[in-house]
């Protein structure tokens, strides 16, 4: 295959090419459509063959407004629309038998496209001589081949005009990949073209990886990456992220105080209980289930945040480097030795053990599925680090305690591939939020710890019974794994308790409730109650009030965290919780057993 800045191979018969086309400074990329083992397993012989991976790209789309979504990712706006117009212009001559398909992608057409891509039209002008060349004369061909030329470059001056102000979506690969654009070109548009079936089952992929020079393994990556400084903040930005911090930790306690509220609640035994709650329309997942294409910041704010829907964003975070880093294994070796507290079901600490340990344990669950112990919280959860987390002062909560934590040093890791430059919030997620408090300065939660935020590594088998999160919105971050979500929609409250009476794992599990239920209380309950699935990739959202069960069917890392939107919800979020109670584990009510 004729090579330009670096190779493109298909699938898994790269696995015995690499060191054949390795080339010292280049680049390899590769292009197919796997699963994600096969994916892990391609990184394990680059590794093998000295080779240094940069970068691997989840392209999985089975419909066009995916396509154009990932285009937009790699190339920005005007590039994605370029790269359509030629790339239609190209089939369609390759359709009526005027270009030879296998020949225009061997004939420096990636050099030529990635050209395209920046606004030249060299690439147009060899897919005219090719289509001209292939016409032989013919009239009729000819005159297809202008007519497809003519679309082309009109496309291509459009897209100058109404794209000039739309940039590349988040972490575009434009800069970052430079001279190996030109071979990723067509090889992107072949997995497209062949990804038909179902994106979870079986995605396409482009894997980038470098050829070491003089400087060995890691060079390439760090090259990459030193091209790419953090912009520095203002001076003024510092008071105003400390002013954040402030208002954070006055709701924060403002909300905790809901917990008096609970214990109240349970030692008076008083919940209202409401048998008409669960009569209205029955619930469904229509509107809920959702593709990240197209869906824009504004979209699911508006439909969604601001309504209190539920939702499942399928593809929400595809793009995270985490999907391919976040492997047992790779977590293990980088933060292995750190001690962590892993807990039951019911949220009670089952005990301490290394990290390594324990995902050992996560491992074997695969094979063994039961009811293990999850990592949810591996941090402190007391007043003194709440207050130093508030501030960013993690270095100061590690003296305070005489120890690290998985959670902080995975989030304060930037220098190593399984930290946080390994996730990033969904675009389509809320900017600023009243809490954490970054309405003085925006902030995501890369920048500010929001509550409840965790890296959490579930063993296959693994439960997170019932519960409401403390009056706040809720986002579930795939990384790996399925997991079967359980939703019951905050109408029904007053049909359930907290389950704190319960002795620590006696408290049943939603559906093992459900199924004991009378038929008169099932029936009336039952339609009310959501059920999915969420695998590698999905993003879900869960607003304020949501009571949310999750079972662990395959070994899951996920990333989560907590939010208020806007001032409005805060308002009636720390009313309600200061009048219902903190949130926590839920069980249905005893009056329900009695319908």
């Amino acid at each position: 295959m004729k090579e330009s800045n670096g190779t493109l191979l298909q699938g898994k018969q790269a696995l015995g090419e690499f060191k054949r086309v390795a080339k010292p400074g280049g680049y390899v990329v590769l292009s197919g459509y796997a699963r994600l083992p096969d994916v892990r397993a391609l990184h394990a012989a680059a590794a093998e063959a000295g080779l240094d991976h940069v970068k691997t790209v989840n392209i999985a789309a089975p419909n066009a407004e995916g396509s154009m979504r990932c285009l937009q990712h790699m190339l920005g706006g005007a590039g994605a629309d370029r790269f359509v117009a030629a790339y239609l212009c190209a089939s369609n001559l390759i359709g009526q038998g005027l270009i030879d398909d296998e020949a225009f992608l061997l004939e420096e057409a990636g050099r030529l496209a990635a050209q395209a891509v920046q606004g030249g039209t060299e690439l147009l002008d060899k897919i005219d001589r090719l289509g001209r060349r292939g016409a032989g004369g013919d009239p009729a061909k000819l005159a297809a081949v202008d007519a497809a030329i003519a679309a082309a470059r009109a496309a291509f001056a459009e897209a100058g005009k109404t794209c000039a102000a739309r940039p590349a979506l988040p972490l575009s690969d434009l800069d970052e990949y430079g001279t190996v654009l030109d071979v990723t070109f067509f090889g992107v548009v072949k997995c497209m073209r062949r990804v038909s079936v179902d994106a979870h089952e079986k995605p396409a992929w482009v894997v980038v990886l470098h050829v070491p020079e003089a400087g060995g393994a890691g060079a390439g990556r760090a090259a990459l990456t030193a091209s790419r400084p953090a912009a520095p903040r203002p001076w003024y930005t510092l008071p105003l992220r400390w002013a954040g911090a402030a208002m954070t930790l006055g709701i924060f306690f403002l909300l905790r105080l809901g917990r008096d509220t609970r214990r109240l609640r349970e030692r008076c035994g008083w919940y209202p209980f409401d048998a008409a709650a669960a009569r209205g329309a029955p619930a469904s997942l229509e509107g809920m289930d959702i593709p990240a294409a197209g869906l824009t910041e504004e979209t699911f704010a508006r439909d969604y945040v601001a309504r209190g829907r539920a939702a499942v964003v399928r593809g929400g975070v595809s793009d995270w480097p985490a999907l391919h880093e976040w492997t047992l294994k790779s977590l293990s070796d980088a933060y292995g030795g750190i001690e962590v507290k892993v807990q039951r079901s019911h949220f009670d600490t089952a005990g301490r053990m290394p990290l390594s340990d324990y995902l050992m344990r996560v491992a074997a669950s695969a094979s063994r599925p039961g009811e293990g112990l999850s990592l949810r919280y591996a941090y402190p959860r007391d007043k003194v680090s709440e207050v130093l987390r508030a501030f960013g002062l993690f270095g100061a909560v590690r003296r305070w305690y005489g120890r690290e934590t998985f959670t902080h040093a995975l989030y304060t890791n930037s220098a190593h591939e399984t930290g946080r430059n390994a996730w990033h919030p969904p675009a389509f997620l809320p900017r600023r939020y009243a809490y954490p408090w970054t309405l003085f300065c925006q902030e995501d939660p890369r920048d500010r710890f929001f509550y409840d935020f965790g890296v959490y590594i579930s063993p296959a088998g693994g439960l997170t019974r019932l519960h409401v999160d403390s009056q706040t919105d809720n986002v579930l971050l795939l990384a790996s794994g399925v997991k079967r979500f359980t939703l019951v929609p905050p109408a029904l409250t007053q049909l359930f308790r907290n389950t704190s009476a319960f002795p620590d794992g006696a408290a049943p599990s939603f559906e093992e409730e459900l199924a004991r239920l009378p038929p008169a209380a099932a029936a009336r309950l039952a339609p009310h109650v959501i059920r999915f699935t969420a695998r590698a990739g999905d993003a879900v959202y869960v607003p304020r009030g949501w009571m949310h069960e999750v079972r662990t069917e395959e070994p899951s890392v996920m990333v989560t965290y907590n939010f208020i939107p806007s001032l409005g919800e805060l308002a009636r979020a720390c009313a309600d919780s200061l009048w219902y109670g903190y949130g926590g584990a839920r069980t249905v009510h005893p009056k329900l057993l009695l319908l």
